[in-house]
């Protein structure tokens, strides 16, 4: 309401410069609100005026504006046409300044749209600018933009060498909200090179700095509110002491009494903006966790694809034996059932962040379930000469949905084989405790390491054991388990003397009353 009045204000005044820069603000403002197609309107609007007037910075800042977005809008030709001009107005204003924000911003649009040797031609240029001309922030951002574009080249030692120098600079700056993003970059790719300990370290720092970060904005609007607030109480109290007397200060007090609802109105409005805030954190976390899904299903589900692939080519084309075909058959059988695991786990956890997992309740005879859950991974095991061994109280019963707990039982029977060497043995025991029944899961794998613990249960984490026999993994699975479980009213832990030593899942549910 303050830019639109503000608007008129100019334009009737004949102010065009005014004019064209309260457009601008108003295309800033609306940019924010994501309200992408009303910014392009203010902000041609802006630049028409600007050209009519000449004015070169004016129309450079126009313009700048405009590509960032067409980048929103996904519109690549027409975001290169207005970062090409902008640089140009630049290098004729002999602003390099501006010169290497608009070769970093080329960068990004050939960033955003995967032309990643472009890309860097342009990143590499405006950091060789921003070093001369000693701007640290622009040079830190350039090189953060260099190593993340090396990480989507899967060149992840090129994108650490970068990724690192602007940690250096950002530190040395104070530039916290920079190395909130660069942290994320450098977890990332040590996450690629299977660096766990700096993987997790840099988890931990971006973790830190986000709340860190966050903590501090919402304690500042949060005073802020409480200390408008105060004063527009007490304006209020003023105003009607002031009522009482004569009529001058009758009328003076209308005055202040509209002042201060106008100041309660905008304290009203801040504390809107820390629910925005709020809101716009989940979102970008439900977006985080979306790219993670993303992620997982186009990186794991590659590979079982291309085998499913590959084996029904080879029956299609050639000859084959019956025992090849049977292998054929089998490898596709193998690679369905992966991709099965992987889908189901990932409708899971989307299904759990929604709330959407129900439970259907029934009296379930846990050793029988047991039983035929460990039947069904007896030619696994067998496969990897494996000994699976079966111990279980007599009349176990409890109260639980069959098919859900059937689920935790495949994943850490499937888990304990995945994850143990060829002739281990693995020990599944169901016995009465003073809570309830439990259900142990113990092998003689790869164990746990003091890192992996606090890791055990989280979405979308790898540990430091690996599958021995060609497995895949989405780090999906125990996070499912833990879930499963506690929407049963029970825990679930694990136990480990160390790396090398095995492991052992516990479930302990609780027992139908009798």
């Amino acid at each position: 309401e303050h830019f639109n009045s503000s608007l008129k204000i100019a334009e009737a005044s004949g102010n065009k410069n005014l004019t064209a820069r309260i457009l601008s603000n108003l295309g800033v403002l609306h940019k924010e609100l994501s309200n992408n197609e009303i910014a392009l309107e203010y902000y041609k609007k802006a630049l028409e005026i600007n050209e009519s007037l000449n004015n070169k910075s004016g129309i450079e800042r126009d313009l700048g504006n405009l590509g960032i977005i067409y980048i929103f809008l996904s519109d690549s030709p027409l975001a290169l046409e207005c970062f090409h001009k902008a640089l140009a107005l630049t290098q004729e204003l002999g602003d390099k300044e501006g010169i290497a924000r608009h070769l970093g911003n080329l960068g990004n649009v050939y960033a955003t749209f995967e032309i990643y040797p472009k890309a860097l031609e342009y990143f590499l240029k405006s950091a060789a600018l921003s070093e001369e001309i000693g701007s640290k922030g622009g040079l830190s951002g350039q090189l953060a933009n260099i190593g993340n574009v090396y990480y989507y080249m899967e060149e992840y030692q090129s994108a650490l060498v970068y990724l690192l120098k602007a940690l250096e600079i950002n530190e040395e700056i104070g530039a916290r909200k920079k190395n909130l993003i660069v942290c994320g970059s450098l977890a990332a790719v040590y996450e690629r090179i299977e660096s766990w300990k700096e993987a997790n370290e840099f988890n931990k720092k971006h973790q830190l700095l986000n709340d860190e970060i966050y903590s501090e904005e919402v304690k500042k609007l949060t005073d802020k509110v409480l200390y408008e607030r105060k004063i527009a109480e007490r304006e209020m109290e003023l105003a009607v002491e002031q009522a009482r007397s004569e009529e001058i200060t009758r009328q003076k007090q209308i005055l202040e009494e509209q002042a201060a609802k106008i100041q309660l109105k905008n304290t009203e409005l801040n504390e809107k903006n820390i629910q925005l805030n709020s809101v716009i954190r989940q979102l970008e976390e439900a977006n985080d966790f979306k790219m993670k899904i993303l992620g997982i299903a186009s990186h794991d589900l590659k590979n079982p694809i291309s085998g499913i692939k590959l084996s029904a080519e080879m029956l299609l084309k050639y000859e084959m034996s019956a025992s090849e075909i049977v292998h054929s058959l089998q490898m596709i059988t193998g690679s369905s059932k992966r991709m099965l695991d992987i889908v189901v786990n990932l409708i899971d956890v989307a299904a759990r962040e929604l709330g959407q997992i129900k439970l259907s309740p029934s009296t379930v005879d846990i050793a029988k379930l047991a039983s035929n859950a460990i039947s069904e991974y007896l030619d696994r095991a067998s496969e990897k000469k494996q000994i699976l061994e079966f111990y279980t109280d007599d009349n176990l019963s409890i109260t639980a949905d069959e098919m859900r707990l059937r689920q935790v039982l495949d994943n850490l029977i499937s888990n304990a084989i995945k994850y143990s060497e060829l002739g281990k043995t693995i020990r599944v025991s169901i016995t009465q405790s003073a809570k309830g029944v439990i259900i142990a899961v113990k092998d003689q794998g790869q164990g746990l390491t003091e890192e992996d613990k606090p890791l055990l249960f989280k979405d979308f984490q790898k540990l430091s054991a690996r599958p021995t026999g060609g497995e895949g993994s989405t780090g999906l699975g125990l996070a499912v388990v833990k879930h499963l479980v506690e929407l049963h009213g029970g825990n679930v832990w694990a136990e480990s003397e160390g790396k090398d030593k095995g492991s052992t899942f516990f479930v302990e549910l609780p027992v139908v009353s009798s």
